[in-house]
């Protein structure tokens, strides 16, 4: 028996820990670190192949008794089925690569939006809310990657930055939520409105734990750095 990613999950990690991302139930978050982080990193590296997550962690820790680690991958690997993050499958096949990391930008804007500019930001925010309301991260997804689609020309990161400025703006005047994942997919469909395709992103941080949704344009996140670097690794883009 394989285990794989169900329909609708992703996972983000580092050299130390990982999360698995539910888009279609809400965008819950599963934070995992130490052994439990170690044998899902493993079931990746494996194609699911839980015997071979298990030779692969005896392998890792020759000092550990071999059964105490089979019982732990038996039992993390029955919790993840019960949750719905895994599935199974007839043969082991490759779990899906996280999105690669992209370096912090580093041009700024607080130049104010014009009038046209402005209304355009609130549409887009108010079609970036509807989406995640209907069908929460995984419509944000669809949505982008339909976007992204229908535009040729990348925007570049002035041109990002100006539209993130310009969410933002219309974010300040909503009366609701208006957090990252609907600012950043609002940003998205603003670029995609003027013609310019950029990257939704979704991923998480750990040590603390923590999620966040961000735009990348020219290859660099818009709106980054942060004072202590960017640290969230992605788990799903679009």
């Amino acid at each position: 028996m394989a285990l794989t990613l169900a329909e609708g999950v992703f996972m983000a990690c580092d050299g130390e820990h990982a999360a698995l991302l539910a888009a279609r139930r809400g965008g819950r978050w599963w934070f995992a670190a130490g052994n439990a982080a170690a044998i899902l990193r493993s079931l990746a590296e494996t194609c699911g192949d839980p015997q071979a997550a298990a030779a692969a962690m005896r392998a890792r820790h020759p000092g550990v008794p071999g059964h105490l680690i089979d019982a732990d991958v038996d039992r993390f690997t029955a919790r993840l089925l019960d949750a719905g993050l895994l599935t199974r499958a007839e043969n082991p096949t490759p779990w899906p690569t996280p999105p690669q990391a992209a370096p912090a930008g580093r041009h700024h804007t607080d130049a104010g939006a014009g009038i046209g500019a402005a209304i355009a930001a609130v549409a887009a925010l108010l079609a970036a809310i509807a989406v995640l309301r209907a069908g929460h991260l995984s419509a944000g997804l669809r949505a982008a990657r339909a976007v992204h689609r229908l535009t040729r020309r990348p925007a570049n990161l002035p041109c990002a930055e100006h539209a993130l400025a310009a969410v933002r703006g219309a974010a300040r005047w909503w009366p609701g939520r208006a957090a990252c994942a609907e600012v950043s997919l609002a940003t998205v469909l603003l670029l995609a409105a003027s013609g310019h395709r950029a990257t939704w992103v979704i991923g998480a941080r750990f040590a603390p734990d923590g999620a966040h949704a961000w735009v990348v344009a020219d290859q660099m996140v818009v709106g980054g750095p942060e004072p202590d670097g960017w640290p969230y690794h992605p788990a799903a883009a679009a």
